[in-house]
């Protein structure tokens, strides 16, 4: 059985999984900043700073979430701001020319290089979206960016995200908006993880135990990680934790204790005013965190 994943990157690689031999085909990815410099370059703090969070400017709105009736709690999770941890941060591109920003998480790979988010983040919700210039900045505070900005390598996508039909409003398969990527070495040569720890990462640990939900949401300026702590409830297609809001915390990481240690086990995929949404990490994540794992940066 042939399972795909779609992957820009400057490398090729076949990869042997439990579904079969996974083909991800990889194309070389140049330089794609508007000023010719390269994307680290690009972000200023002024752009940074004015950059909009993706929802905001695809449509006004926070990406949709797949159709779900849930009464809202009666007494909803409180969001507060959360110290500054270099394993979340910011990730700054441009969506068909405009200025925005996503969340991720830094987690541990083989190539101590990957970054996990949110699919609609690297390849956009819908066919006609183009997305460039993608950096992360870990802790990420207002315009500052103490651990750096690391430009994108290399990601990927559930080939299931992409290729599955699009829904009535044209949106890709919002079950399987995740995605991983990997990030060059620095100016002194050295890969992300050499410069702090990243989170691990568990499959099939989505539902099960209350989460922290981090993100730079958009409500509270966008300047900071917010994080809201919730228990998870399952829906047949997604997951849904009480932390409601708007935009900005899109791929931001659900993290769970597991065995004492603190682990990203989820995704924001989308949000209303009660409530936010993930996809169910399972083995299809996986398949998409492996690929981009163990490509030399």
């Amino acid at each position: 059985m042939r399972s795909n994943l779609l992957i820009s990157g400057a490398a090729a690689l076949t990869l042997a999984t439990g579904a079969g031999t996974l083909y991800a085909a990889v194309a070389d990815r140049p330089a794609d900043s508007a000023t010719g410099t390269g994307a680290t370059e690009y972000w200023t703090p002024q752009r940074m700073m004015s950059a909009k969070d993706v929802a905001t400017v695809r449509s006004g709105q926070s990406p949709k979430m797949q159709s779900v009736a849930y009464a809202v709690a009666a007494n909803p999770a409180t969001v507060a701001p959360k110290p500054f941890n270099p394993v979340f941060g910011k990730i700054f591109f441009k969506l068909n020319g405009a200025d925005v920003f996503c969340s991720g998480t830094a987690v541990e790979s083989a190539n101590k290089s990957t970054v996990w988010t949110a699919a609609h983040c690297m390849k956009g919700s819908k066919p006609n979206e183009t997305i460039t210039d993608v950096v992360f900045a870990p802790a990420y505070d207002n315009g500052q960016t103490p651990f750096g900005k690391w430009e994108m390598h290399s990601m990927s996508v559930s080939g299931a995200y992409a290729n599955n039909p699009v829904d009535a409003e044209g949106y890709y398969d919002k079950r399987y908006d995740y995605a991983a990527f990997a990030v060059k070495r620095n100016a002194a040569g050295q890969r992300m993880l050499e410069t702090f720890n990243g989170l691990p990462i568990a499959f099939d640990k989505t539902v099960g135990q209350p989460v922290t939900v981090h993100g730079y949401w958009s409500e509270k300026g966008g300047n900071e990680d917010y994080v809201c702590s919730s228990a998870v409830r399952d829906n047949t297609s997604n997951a849904v934790v009480d932390c409601g809001g708007v935009g900005g915390r899109s791929g931001g990481g659900w993290i769970a204790t597991i065995g004492g240690v603190a682990t990203l086990v989820g995704n924001t995929q989308g949000a209303n005013s009660d409530i936010t949404s993930g996809p169910k990490l399972g083995n299809d994540a996986r398949a998409v965190y492996d690929a981009v794992q163990h490509i030399n940066t």
